[in-house]
């Protein structure tokens, strides 16, 4: 768990991997609800993603992997805001740092994105089959394929 760290502390790690899924969870049963991922959910969150960087994270591959996950999903929110919300965006943001914080560098973390968004739409393209929906909340899918990730990653 080392390229998370921050000083080493593989604690700072956990806490933040642990608070992460519990916010994951939060956002996830509200899209399903409402079909919206509410900013009380996803600002504090940033936050504590600054913060981290400010502390001493690895904010290379942290910051490219935010950057690279949010820009994904933004170019579908900018051509078709009624198929992709800008929930979805922050979202991406947030998770792409968590990809990024425990991955191994810069480059592990723009491949960990890559597979995320892969996973992330199969869970999605699932989602929609089951339900027999064309438009269905993306804000699970995302969890589910970053936690994949994440998982993945660590072991």
């Amino acid at each position: 768990m080392a390229a998370g760290s921050v000083g080493g502390d593989d604690l700072v790690t956990v806490v933040f991997l642990v608070g992460l899924l519990a916010v994951l969870v939060s956002v996830s049963v509200v899209d399903l609800r409402e079909r919206r991922i509410p900013n009380r959910l996803t600002y504090p969150t940033m936050f504590v993603c600054i913060a981290l960087v400010i502390t001493g994270a690895p904010a290379t591959p942290a910051l490219v992997g935010a950057a690279v996950f949010s820009t994904t999903l933004l170019v579908p929110h900018l051509l078709r805001p009624d198929a992709m919300g800008f929930g979805d965006v922050k979202l991406a943001l947030i998770l792409g740092f968590a990809i990024g914080w425990v991955a191994a560098g810069w480059s592990e973390a723009v491949v960990a994105v890559g597979w995320t968004v892969a996973l992330s739409s199969a869970v999605g393209l699932v989602g929609a089959a089951v339900w027999r929906r064309r438009s269905i909340p993306f804000g699970p899918a995302l969890s589910i394929g970053s936690t994949i990730t994440i998982v993945a990653t660590l072991a």
